[in-house]
């Protein structure tokens, strides 16, 4: 959604599926820090990106240009999409800024 690649109606559509049939969209081990490291193994054994990003129900794209601030807003907006609510979203939110 961020990228304009979907819209908000398709993500919510997608993750809302995906609940559905639970299957788990967030846990606590995925740090903002994992996030950052996964992303660089991605980028030196991919020989670059290489994200399959979804671009449609059924769709997607391979997108090699997305920058990192791009990258901390999408994990901040998986975090308070997806995590399991502690208290409230704004604690959500506040956990995943720290992260960062």
């Amino acid at each position: 959604e961020h990228l304009g690649l979907i819209s908000e109606a398709q993500r919510d559509r997608t993750l809302n599926m995906l609940r559905r049939c639970q299957v788990p969209l967030w846990s606590p081990v995925m740090t903002y820090e994992l996030f950052a490291e996964a992303v660089a193994n991605r980028v030196k054994n991919s020989m670059g990106q290489k994200f399959p990003l979804p671009v449609g129900i059924g769709e997607a794209r391979i997108v090699n240009d997305v920058s990192d601030e791009d990258l901390k807003s999408a994990f901040l907006k998986w975090t308070s999409l997806c995590s399991v609510k502690v208290g409230t979203e704004d604690a959500v939110e506040v956990q995943a800024a720290e992260a960062l």
